[in-house]
């Protein structure tokens, strides 16, 4: 064998080490041929996986490799689904959201003549201590997400929407004002480590119930 024959064999063999390395680890974006019922399937594994990581070690500590792996794919595969950790984080505040719209509606539903003051208290109440996304960002990690217009909000439809749902006089401008005390509380209550646990849901459930009271 001459030497050109030895340096392809050489080369072939370290390439193939290299890739089964890189396939085993899941790196490489494998062809993913599912259904789109699969495909449903894996996103809401990830989804509730994701939120689980998040909430266990924040964003910054959050390896995609491991969430992958706890859903019995590749890390490639995830890349199917979502091209980056800051787009899959966003995408998980969306299903968040449209999940609590969901529940929102719903109410709408059960009280025509519009929802009660109760009512809508332990709607916001839940929708705050029930996998609230941004409860487990950092201010730093928000910021960087609003900045790169990855979490966007229509909060004078919203409002809209919401204040012609309740049983209430109020308007537009209460629900405004509304939305930035119930953002103050979000983001107040996001470092748990700073928090006296023992009293937190008392409070949490205090400081809702008084913002709750701009609404009516």
């Amino acid at each position: 064998m001459n030497k050109i024959s030895f340096w392809f064999i050489d080369f072939f063999v370290k390439y193939m080490i290299k890739l089964t390395r890189i396939i085993s680890k899941g790196e490489i974006i494998m062809p993913a041929n599912f259904t789109e019922e699969e495909k449903e399937i894996i996103k809401q594994k990830l989804y509730e996986k994701g939120y689980f990581f998040l909430k266990k070690y924040g964003m910054k500590k959050t390896k995609i490799s491991e969430l992958a792996k706890s859903c019995d794919i590749g890390t490639g595969t995830f890349y199917n689904f979502f091209p980056s950790k800051k787009n899959f984080i966003t995408k998980l505040i969306e299903k968040r959201k449209n999940d609590s719209f969901d529940s929102f509606d719903s109410l709408a539903k059960k009280y025509p003549e519009g929802i009660p003051f109760d009512e809508a208290y332990n709607y916001f109440l839940n929708n705050l201590t029930k996998d609230n996304v941004y409860r487990l960002l950092t201010q730093e990690e928000y910021n960087s997400l609003s900045k790169e217009n990855l979490i966007k909000s229509n909060t004078t439809e919203i409002a809209k929407y919401m204040m012609s749902k309740l049983d209430t006089t109020k308007g537009i401008n209460d629900f405004l004002l509304f939305a930035e005390c119930y953002k103050i509380i979000t983001i107040g209550s996001s470092d748990l480590s700073k928090l006296d646990n023992a009293n937190l849901n008392k409070a949490l459930s205090s400081l809702v119930r008084s913002a709750c009271e701009l609404l009516y």
